[in-house]
């Protein structure tokens, strides 16, 4: 409980709205939830979510991963993702710079697709059932945005 609270008070303060979610999510009513209306973290989970199903794969997180490799040479350096993060108006500098820093798990610099896109799934997959819903992906966001 403290955890929510300590996110709602954090979204409060960074002006981000809070709506109801109903329906959405993989295997679990999500009736009585509250989800960020985080734009940016919308924005990023709508462009991943390519059959529109509420719920990102590993298949999909990978073609995301692939949209962000501008030279398609299947590593995503800080200045690739920085111009396609900025490119989309997903954000400012500071937070796309953030948000590389964090999706690079091992600190080379890079994200790859053998090291960095598991661990992402992982972080992100929160109840490990092979799917990211919205609130787990909106949840896993505000953590990365605050840190």
């Amino acid at each position: 409980m403290k955890l929510v609270t300590l996110l709602l008070t954090c979204a409060m303060m960074h002006g981000v709205r809070c709506v109801p979610l109903h329906g959405h999510g993989h295997g679990m009513s999500h009736e009585n939830v509250t989800l960020f209306n985080n734009p940016t973290a919308l924005e990023l989970f709508h462009l991943a979510d390519v059959n529109h199903d509420h719920n990102l794969t590993i298949a999909e997180l990978h073609q995301t991963f692939l949209t962000f490799d501008i030279n398609k040479d299947h590593i995503v350096r800080e200045d690739e993702f920085l111009a396609m993060f900025l490119s989309r108006n997903l954000g400012t500098l500071l937070l796309g710079s953030t948000l590389f820093n964090n999706l690079d798990v091992n600190d080379d610099f890079m994200i790859t697709e053998e090291i960095d896109l598991p661990f992402i799934m992982h972080f992100f997959d929160r109840d490990a059932d092979g799917h990211v819903s919205e609130l787990e992906f909106e949840v896993q966001w505000m953590k990365i945005s605050l840190s």
